[in-house]
C-alpha cells in the first residue's frame, strides 16, 4: 500500500492521491489515517464493528466456514489487505459486487489453507474427513449473498443476444473512429486511442483524478448543465461514433445519461445507425430522419412510420408552447419508450 501511494504520488507531480478523500474521517494521508486510528481507537473500533462491515466480512468468510480465522500467522497479511475496504467511507467496497475485493481474495484463500491445516489438527484424523462436506454446506447456506449468487446477477449484463448485437456494432467501428459508450461496452473498445465512457467527453462524468471525479463515481457532485450546454456539446464533441445500453451498469446517474442521449437525439449532427433491442449507436454524419425512423420502429412503431411531428400551430391570435419545445418533447417520449422496450 505505501510503495502503491508512493508511485501514484510521484507520477502525480508530488500531489496525494485524490483517493485519500475516501478516508477523511481518519487524516487526509496515509500516515494521518495511521494517526487518527491511533487517536480515536474506540471510533475506529465502532466504525469496523458497524453493520457494513460486520455484513462483508461474513460473506467473505460464511463461504470458508471461516477457516481463516484458524490461521493467525495471516492475519497481519488479511489485515493488511482487508484495510483499505475496511475503513474506507465509499459504500461499494463494503461488498463482494465490485473490484475491490481483487487483492483481498487471494489472501483470504491462502488463509483458507492455514486455517484448514489447522481444523485438522483440531478435530483429529477422523472428524477432519467432514471438511469438505462443511464447506459445501456453507457455500450452500450462502447462496443468497455469496460469491455464488454475486456471480449469478451479473449475467444479464452478458446474455446472448445482448452479446451478439453489441459485437456486432462494435466490429462495424473504423479503426481511427473515436468512441463513446456505456461502461459494460467500453471495455471492448478501450484499446483505442480516443476512446471515451459515455457520457464523456459531451458531459465531463468521473474525469480525471480530482476529489469531484471521486465522488462522481459515487453518483454525487455533478453541477447541473442546461440543455443549451448539452446542445453546444453535441456539435462540438471529437466523437464519431456513441454506443448506448441504457440499462446496462452506467457510469453517471441515469438521468445525467439520458440527458445526453436527448442532446444527441436533437443534435444535426448525428444521426441513429442502428436501433435494437439493447444497444442504440449514434453516428457523425449519419441521417438524422432515418435514424428516427429506425428508433420510433425499435420503439414499438411501424418501420415507415412518419417521424413525431410538433401538432400544427395555434390559430392566429392564440398563444402556444413553441414549437422547438414540442418538437422536444416528441423526440424525449420517443426515446422514453425505446428504453422502456429495450432490455439487457
Amino acid at each position: 500500500l505505501a510503495v502503491a501511494l508512493a508511485t501514484m504520488r510521484h507520477f502525480s507531480g508530488g500531489a496525494a492521491s485524490s483517493y485519500m478523500a475516501l478516508y477523511g474521517r481518519w487524516g487526509s494521508s496515509a500516515p494521518g489515517v495511521l494517526a487518527g486510528l491511533l487517536r480515536h481507537p474506540i471510533a475506529a473500533l465502532y466504525w469496523l464493528c458497524g453493520p457494513e462491515n460486520s455484513g462483508y466480512l461474513w460473506q467473505l468468510l460464511a463461504p470458508l466456514i471461516l477457516l481463516p480465522l484458524l490461521a493467525p500467522e495471516s492475519w497481519p497479511l488479511l489485515g493488511a489487505a482487508l484495510a483499505p475496504n475496511l475503513l474506507s467511507s465509499r459504500p461499494t467496497m463494503h461488498d463482494l459486487f465490485h473490484q475491490y475485493n481483487a487483492l483481498v481474495l487471494p489472501v483470504l484463500l491462502l488463509a483458507s489453507i492455514g486455517g484448514v491445516r489447522e481444523a485438522r489438527r483440531m478435530l483429529g484424523p477422523k472428524r477432519a474427513r467432514l471438511l469438505p462436506a462443511l464447506l459445501l454446506l456453507a457455500l450452500l447456506s450462502t447462496l443468497p449473498s455469496g460469491p455464488v449468487m454475486v456471480t449469478w446477477g451479473s449475467l444479464p449484463h452478458l446474455a446472448p443476444p445482448v452479446c451478439r448485437e453489441a459485437l456486432a456494432e462494435i466490429e462495424r467501428v473504423g479503426p481511427g473512429e473515436a468512441v463513446s459508450a456505456d461502461s459494460v461496452l467500453v471495455t471492448h473498445l478501450s484499446h483505442r486511442e480516443r476512446c471515451y465512457t459515455f457520457p464523456n467527453p459531451f458531459r465531463a462524468a468521473a474525469w480525471g483524478g480530482s476529489v469531484q471525479a471521486l465522488r462522481q463515481q459515487g453518483g454525487r457532485a455533478y453541477p447541473p448543465l442546461a440543455d443549451a450546454e448539452l446542445d453546444a456539446a453535441a456539435l462540438c464533441a471529437p466523437v464519431d461514433r456513441v454506443l448506448l445500453c441504457p440499462g446496462a451498469y452506467p457510469l453517471a446517474p441515469r438521468s445525467i445519461g439520458r440527458a445526453v442521449a436527448l442532446a444527441l437525439l436533437r443534435s444535426p449532427r448525428y444521426g441513429i445507425v442502428h436501433a435494437g433491442r439493447s444497444l442504440v449507436v449514434f453516428q457523425r454524419g449519419a441521417d438524422r430522419d432515418e435514424g428516427l425512423r429506425l428508433l420510433g420502429a425499435a420503439a414499438g412503431g411501424a418501420p415507415g412510420a412518419p417521424l413525431p411531428q410538433p401538432p400544427a400551430p395555434p390559430a392566429q391570435g392564440v398563444l402556444g408552447p413553441p414549437q422547438g419545445l414540442l418538437a422536444s418533447e416528441a423526440l424525449t417520449a420517443l426515446w422514453d419508450r425505446w428504453v422502456a422496450r429495450s432490455s439487457l
